[in-house]
C-alpha cells in the first residue's frame, strides 16, 4: 500500500470511530431519559437515579476508552505497513 492510501484507510477508520462515539452518546441520551422518567413517575429514589447515573457515566467513559486505544493500535499497524 502506498502511504497516501494507507492515509485514507486511517482517515476513513477515523470517521467510522467518531459514529461509533456519536452512537454510544445516543445511547447515553436514551438510558439518561428512561432513569429520569422512571425517577418522575415514583419508581425509584433519587439515590437510585443517581447510582445509575453514576454507573451509565463509568460505562460510557470505558466504551470510550476502548473505542480510542482500538483507533490508535489500528492506526499504529496500518501506517508501520
Amino acid at each position: 500500500l502506498t502511504e497516501e492510501t494507507r492515509k485514507e484507510i486511517v482517515k476513513s477508520m477515523h470517521q467510522k470511530l467518531e459514529q461509533s462515539r456519536i452512537a454510544i452518546r445516543n445511547v447515553r441520551e436514551e438510558a439518561k431519559n428512561a432513569i429520569v422518567e422512571e425517577n418522575r413517575a415514583g419508581k425509584m429514589n433519587e439515590d437510585q437515579k443517581y447510582s445509575l447515573q453514576e454507573k451509565l457515566d463509568t460505562l460510557v467513559k470505558e466504551h470510550n476508552e476502548k473505542i480510542k486505544k482500538m483507533g490508535e493500535e489500528k492506526e499504529a499497524d496500518i501506517m508501520k505497513l
